[in-house]
């Protein structure tokens, strides 16, 4: 099933993900990539996004943005997320 057909049936997905900068240059083109392939969904598909990519220096780093707490990152994507269903509800789109 393409992404454009799921698209109708769901109000919106939810995007999460991390990567750890190594030594390597991979880090920025990974990123890179990430961001431009979740641009590219969203507009071909218009449907809600909630994205949240944590990019850290160490996986500590990013344990401490995903804990149980008020600076959970993926829970801020998840609320984004649930702000846009809503309004596309209210518009009727």
């Amino acid at each position: 099933m393409a992404l454009s057909q799921s698209a109708e049936r769901y109000d919106g997905f939810l995007l999460l993900g991390a990567v750890v900068k190594g030594e390597t240059d991979h880090y920025t083109f990974i990123c890179d990539a990430i961001c431009n392939g979740v641009m590219q969904i969203s507009a071909e598909t218009g449907a809600a996004i909630g994205f949240g990519l944590l990019t850290v220096d160490t996986l500590q780093q990013a344990l401490a943005r995903a804990g149980d707490d008020r600076h959970n990152k993926g829970a801020e994507a998840a609320h984004a997320l649930l702000g846009q269903v809503a309004l596309r509800r209210r518009w009727g789109l």
